[in-house]
């Protein structure tokens, strides 16, 4: 029965080994606070915020375009109109610069703001939970140009 109960903790523990977290408690905590206060438009868990920002990150860094816009909810808040990206590459869609500040910054493990949710890049890709639970881009802070 020892036996048994140890190979049963040490598989647990090498189970859980793969997993990082990538947010403290305390961000969780503050998840939580804000899904019972927000809870009628969203709920989410520090780490699940965390991982849909990664998620942007991670097109930026394949360059999939048509991943990206399947993230926007109908038309951005903010941003360049649907119709913009209709026959474009990725590198077409967005300067080498606005991608590369993209890339090289880090998901928060919180809320950015109550309206508009969560943030890459200092507020240049706001994101958010929508209605029907699914993580979408709301905001694109980019220029186009003329």
């Amino acid at each position: 029965m020892k036996k048994l109960l140890g190979i049963v903790v040490l598989g647990l523990f090498l189970c859980n080994v793969g997993y990082t977290k990538n947010c403290t408690e305390k961000d969780e905590q503050y998840a939580l606070e804000d899904s019972e206060i927000y809870g009628d438009k969203r709920t989410f868990t520090a780490e699940e915020a965390y991982n849909a920002g990664q998620s942007i990150l991670d097109i930026f860094k394949s360059k999939d375009l048509e991943k990206l816009v399947s993230m926007f909810d109908g038309e951005l808040n903010e941003g360049p109109p649907l119709s913009y990206f209709k026959n474009k590459t990725f590198d077409e869609a967005f300067q080498q610069d606005f991608q590369d500040l993209i890339i090289n910054s880090k998901p928060k493990c919180n809320l950015g703001d109550s309206n508009y949710g969560f943030y890459l890049a200092k507020g240049l890709i706001w994101f958010d939970k929508s209605k029907n639970n699914k993580w979408v881009i709301r905001k694109i802070n980019y220029k186009l140009e003329e």
